[in-house]
């Protein structure tokens, strides 16, 4: 059985990940723990840690306390990016054929 997966599906994929690069929700805790949300226009990935980095890479390999994955969210980020390049690749098909 072969798998069909669109272009338009790995292009949404692609952009969820590079969305998720940049923390740009930074909560303080007690102490020194920090709590970094990813993921964009829904945060999907939390990571509890104690480094005074908003880049994902630096919060995942020098120690964390705890990192939480909300599937929901990153199944509707997904979706929503994916209808979003539909949406744009309609448009510009509507463009082209006025033309």
């Amino acid at each position: 059985m072969r798998i069909y997966i669109s272009r338009l599906l790995l292009i949404s994929l692609l952009l969820v990940g590079i969305t998720s690069i940049y923390s740009f929700s930074v909560t303080h805790y007690l102490g020194n723990i920090y709590e970094y949300s990813f993921g964009l226009p829904l945060s999907y990935w939390s990571i509890y840690s104690d480094s005074n980095s908003r880049w994902i890479f630096t919060n995942l390999f020098t120690g964390n306390e705890m990192v939480r994955i909300n599937i929901l969210a990153l199944a509707v980020n997904i979706a929503i990016f994916y209808y979003l390049i539909k949406f744009i690749k309609f448009l510009f098909k509507k463009l082209r054929q006025n033309n």
